[in-house]
């Protein structure tokens, strides 16, 4: 594995590189992967995440990805977490944007409370694997129509930001 240095933190754009060897051999993993082991929610920007064989500088050629858009090529993974709560008011852990739902308890709120509230925008799928979970429609989570789970169904949510969310889509 090789990684590069760390972002110092100090707010500023940097230009975070790295070189090694690639074995013809080997098939190629590249990954990025962004680590914050500081406790304390990050925002990232990422400008124009690139690939450059060669000891040169990758250049702009591309439009970088800002507010504007941009393009993404290949898997985008998203984290994967077992959920296995035992109240109504869930915490789901912010490691993931899909959670299997291993619960038989009804849902009434997710992650309504100051810091454990999804940033604007968040998209969150929930996978049920227990028949009979009834998701409450009302002021904090807003659907289209009474949800109650089946083995292998899926509810997608937006988060409002405000610990509040919005359905998106249904797979029952």
């Amino acid at each position: 594995m090789i990684s590069s240095a760390a972002h110092p933190g100090d707010g500023a754009w940097q230009f975070l590189g790295m070189t090694g060897r690639v074995d013809m051999a080997t098939t190629l993993d590249a990954r990025f992967e962004i680590n914050n082991n500081t406790g304390i929610a990050q925002e990232v920007y990422l400008s124009c995440p690139t690939m450059n064989f060669g000891m040169t500088r990758p250049e702009l050629a591309a439009k970088p990805i800002s507010t504007a858009g941009g393009i993404i090529t290949g898997t985008l993974t998203n984290g994967m977490v077992t959920y296995n709560g035992t109240s109504s008011y869930i915490t789901l852990p912010k490691e993931g944007n899909i959670f299997e739902i291993n619960t038989t308890i009804d849902i009434h709120r997710i992650n309504h409370s100051g810091d454990s509230r999804f940033p604007r925008g968040t998209i969150i799928i929930l996978l049920f694997n227990n028949t009979g979970i009834t998701v409450l429609n009302g002021a904090y989570i807003k659907l289209k129509g009474a949800y109650t789970s089946l083995v292998n169904s899926s509810l997608t949510l937006v988060s409002e930001g405000n610990g509040t969310w919005r359905e998106v889509n249904r797979n029952l």
